[in-house]
């Protein structure tokens, strides 16, 4: 094939494919350029999402962790009470049995009018000590000093001690206050 076309033209159709080529080579690489930058800036915005997502699981998280928190306080708080509740129920007085021999000590010429009982500190192996005060009333002194060793002796009670005593004319009796001390065993102890 013979080209009739000048030296020049030649020369020029070089240059422009020459400069078509290096046109199509800088535009993919401008292609490759932007096309890296968007998946960039896809990728980042995703990453955003996706932290803000986790961000929002984590804030989910601690609030659950809180209330777990919460809670375990709450059980804490119930066991410290049931633990109370338990100690309670296992340190109360076996009270029935010392009422009713109390009542078989007192002879009939004495009558207790009021008894109180304050107690102190329990012993696991003895139990609790209390003191119990009395007032009432019995036809004579010697009614109540007999209840009063009737009392040491039963073996319940110990320390009995007159508080006080006196004569009441119109009734013909003697008031009196006693004191004494009794240790019960708990439910709990042997």
């Amino acid at each position: 094939m013979i080209n009739l076309l000048s030296q020049e033209i030649k020369t020029e159709r070089k240059k422009n494919a020459t400069f078509a080529k290096l046109l199509v080579f800088f535009l993919a690489i401008l292609l490759l350029v932007v096309g890296n930058y968007l998946t960039i800036y896809f990728l980042q915005n995703s990453l955003v999402a996706k932290n803000a997502s986790l961000t929002d699981e984590k804030t989910d998280i601690d609030l659950k962790n809180a209330k777990y928190r919460d809670l375990e306080k709450d059980i804490a708080f119930v066991n410290g009470r049931l633990d109370l509740i338990k100690t309670t129920v296992e340190n109360r007085p076996k009270w029935s049995s010392i009422i009713a021999g109390f009542s078989s000590l007192v002879p009939t010429s004495v009558q207790v009018s009021n008894l109180s009982i304050s107690g102190s500190a329990a012993d696991k192996t003895k139990g609790m000590a209390y003191t119990v005060t009395m007032t009432g009333v019995a036809k004579t002194l010697e009614d109540i000093e007999v209840f009063r060793k009737t009392l040491d002796d039963s073996g319940s009670f110990t320390n009995s001690i007159f508080k006080s005593a006196s004569f009441n004319a119109d009734q013909s009796n003697f008031s009196f206050g006693l004191s004494t001390s009794v240790v019960l065993k708990t439910v709990g102890s042997k």
